[in-house]
């Protein structure tokens, strides 16, 4: 029996974008099962060195080759500082060519999310306030992010990895009020399962350990790249 997405008649994706990057089996694995489910025109997948690979989910984006570097870039921001609008793909890598020393180390309000692979390092990012949500999980062969969760526990069990409740998230969920609308960490409904926090992004190296030759991702926690307090402080008490 074929693993398959089961949305509506039309067997819709359920998601904005999936992304992976990890061992090429593994890679592989998961672009089956989208082309299994109906989704080949969607999938893209770029080759690495080390038997490694990137992969790509969504309906028109992908991995494209900008200033040496491998960018997927899905949505919209603005930078004030130019007084511009950075849309879609080709808006994004146009964006980049024309500054070539741009400082990608600041998310911008907007709806997005962008990944870049340069240097054995990949950096996954969203917009200020986390309007495209980034849901992932990660161990030493594999990485995988999208803003479904459903996507997210469909390619965990297809791996067979665990997709256990996480049943302290649940209850914290359960309450009445407003704060159940609220993620309280950013651990999610689903063990080992996390959630980005706004303002903050994820880096995941290529290394090898210092006593073998064995190829190993690297995932660092998640890291700060705004003080958002500090960002939306004020001189006055009041508006």
């Amino acid at each position: 029996m074929k693993n398959t997405i089961k949305g509506e008649e039309k067997g819709e994706l359920l998601s904005n974008y999936a992304l992976a990057f990890g061992k090429s089996s593994l890679i592989q694995s998961i672009s089956d099962f989208f082309d299994e489910s109906g989704k080949e025109d969607e999938v893209s997948v770029v080759h690495l060195e080390n038997d490694y690979s990137l992969l790509s989910v969504t309906n028109s984006e992908s991995f494209q080759s900008i200033n040496n570097s491998m960018v997927f870039f899905k949505g919209w921001f603005q930078e004030h500082a130019a007084k511009s609008i950075v849309l879609g793909q080709q808006g994004f890598n146009q964006w980049l060519e024309n500054n070539p020393g741009v400082s990608l180390g600041n998310e911008f309000e907007g709806s997005y999310i962008s990944a870049i692979f340069d240097k054995q390092k990949l950096v996954v990012r969203n917009d200020l306030f986390s309007f495209l949500p980034v849901i992932y999980f990660s161990n030493k062969e594999l990485f995988v992010c999208s803003d479904s969760m459903y996507i997210i526990s469909e390619i965990r069990k297809l791996l067979d990895l665990p997709c256990e409740i996480n049943r302290k998230v649940m209850h914290s969920r359960a309450w009445t009020h407003g704060l159940a609308c609220a993620a309280m960490s950013n651990d999610s409904q689903i063990q080992n399962v996390k959630l980005l926090s706004p303002g903050k992004h994820i880096e995941i190296k290529l290394s090898k350990g210092i006593f073998s030759s064995t190829t190993k991702l690297q995932s660092k926690k998640i890291i700060k790249s705004k003080d958002l307090k500090e960002l939306f402080a004020t001189k006055y008490d009041n508006y």
